[in-house]
């Protein structure tokens, strides 16, 4: 009985390593197929399924406009979005009001050294009886009048003028480094807005991918009547869709904060016509954070700005020295006066003032005053501090925002290539009636591994114009140097502009 018990499992086993054996050969084909190449299999070379998913051309630019539907297009390029910006941006429309107000104010301070003149006429009636002097009653029955000019100038005022004239200079030049700042602001903004937007833009030309790939994984499960793998393939359908209905949404967003950085209506739809994925690498990447901050504290136009309010502030409060020192001042008047009965006579008069002041409430409100102005000089020295402060981690997160990004897109590109080898056996697996939730997997790892690669390349843009920004060398000829094609090995990231 045991023999007989024995022998039928050697028998079943035998049974199975056969048929075993018999399927050996689709596997032992798939692990040696070259990944790179369409496998001379009849059945994949027939149905030229595997490679529709890496030579099949799509123009994202269809769909988008397809479904947003926008009502006021605006195609562009970097290039575009600057001229636009510089020409239509309410934040440097608004700081050159402001550089306006106090270039005025600069030159009303000059006005003050001229002398002030006038003109001064009376007439008037007297008919009965008037008080002279205030004391005897006189009957007077006159028309007396006068008409004369009067010139004042004031010779020397303790150097209030002066110190006037150069806060007020300050402040000008103060505010025109305002405007050189918001300018240098606005291009940071445009550029980031841009660059986001594209990014945005390729997303959605992956997902629209994704969801092909899928319907394409789709046919293969119904030509082999697997029901499961339908359904699988329809729910990440699903989860595809979601996905691109919010980079649509993100997309459709960062449209109306370029237009409104830009100056132009909001509901503008701008489309970036850059088709490629793109670095921008704008600074020299030996410079170390010590090298960095420093060349901020000399280019940095809002910095420059708050130093230049100090020095205005300082001057303001020179102005409070005159109110202990004598003010000085020439008086002259040219006239005729007269009457209807005895006529007109002429009158001259030229004298010299001189007023010696002992400060505001003796002197009280003069030290009140000057402690506050050292209050609002602390106040600007702080706010100094904390901006070269700020302006150091900033620039410190953008320096390692480069650096980080730069690894993240080789991890990228390097995932992407993988991710695309795993999903290229994938298929032939199913084909061959493997699992379609290696399928699935792969087509999710390729598809986050190249929203990533945007990211990465996105994030280290933005850093590389933060960095530009914080040391203050941004410019238009800076901005739009030094574009390259990231290389790589992806049919979906190689095109160029104009595709």
């Amino acid at each position: 009985m045991i023999r007989f018990v024995f022998r039928l499992f050697l028998i079943i086993f035998i049974v199975q390593s056969l048929i075993s054996f018999a399927k050996e050969p689709d596997v032992i084909y798939l692990q040696q197929t070259d990944v790179k190449g369409i496998p001379p299999s009849q059945k994949v070379s027939d149905d030229g399924f595997v490679k529709s998913f890496y030579n099949k051309p799509i123009d994202v630019s269809i769909e988008i406009n397809e479904y947003l539907r926008p009502e006021k297009l605006l195609p562009v390029k970097l290039e575009d979005c600057i001229c636009l910006a510089m020409e239509h941006n309410l934040d440097i429309k608004s700081s050159k009001a402001r550089e306006k107000q106090f270039m005025w104010d600069y030159k009303n301070q000059k006005t003050k050294y001229y002398p002030d003149a006038s003109y001064l006429f009376t007439f008037s009636n007297l008919n009965g009886a008037f008080l002279a002097g205030g004391v005897i009653p006189v009957l007077v029955n006159e028309s007396p009048y006068q008409s004369q000019f009067w010139l004042d100038w004031v010779l020397y005022d303790g150097g209030y003028r002066s110190n006037k004239k150069k806060a007020a200079k300050n402040m000008y030049t103060s505010s025109q480094k305002e405007v050189a700042f918001t300018k240098e602001e606005v291009l940071r903004n445009t550029a980031i807005s841009y660059y986001r937007m594209l990014g945005y833009k390729l997303k959605i030309e992956i997902l629209t991918r994704n969801i092909e790939e899928i319907d394409k994984q789709l046919e293969i499960n119904k030509k082999l009547d697997a029901t499961y793998n339908v359904s699988r393939a329809q729910t990440a359908k699903e989860g595809a869709k979601e996905k691109l209905l919010a980079a649509y949404r993100n997309y459709r967003t960062e449209q109306a904060n370029l237009a409104n950085i830009l100056g132009i209506d909001v509901d503008t739809a701008i489309y970036p016509t850059d088709t490629g994925l793109y670095k921008v690498t704008l600074n020299n990447s030996n410079y170390t954070i010590d090298d960095l901050s420093s060349m901020a504290l000399i280019s940095r136009q809002d910095v420059e700005s708050i130093r230049l309010k100090i020095t205005a502030l300082k001057c303001e409060q020179k102005t409070l020295n005159s109110q202990f020192l004598p003010n000085i001042a020439a008086h002259g008047m040219l006239g005729n006066v007269g009457n209807h009965r005895l006529g007109s006579y002429e009158s001259r008069w030229v004298g010299l003032t001189m007023n010696y002041p002992f400060g505001k409430g003796f002197g009280a409100g003069t030290y009140t005053d000057y402690q506050r102005y050292n209050a609002m000089l602390e106040a600007a020295r702080i706010e100094l501090e904390n901006k070269l402060r700020d302006i150091r981690q900033s620039i410190i997160t953008s320096y390692y925002g480069i650096k980080i990004s730069q690894d993240r897109i080789n991890t990228s590109m390097e995932q992407i290539e993988k991710a695309n080898k795993t999903l290229y056996m994938g298929l032939l697996r199913l084909q061959a009636g493997g699992l379609y939730g290696d399928v699935l997997r792969s087509q999710d790892d390729k598809t986050n591994a190249r929203l990533n690669l945007v990211d990465s390349v996105v994030d280290y843009n933005i850093s590389q114009i933060n960095m530009l920004f914080d040391t203050g060398t941004m410019s238009v000829y800076n901005l739009l140097q030094r574009k390259e094609v990231v290389p790589v090995d992806d049919p979906i990231f190689q095109k160029t502009d104009g595709e």
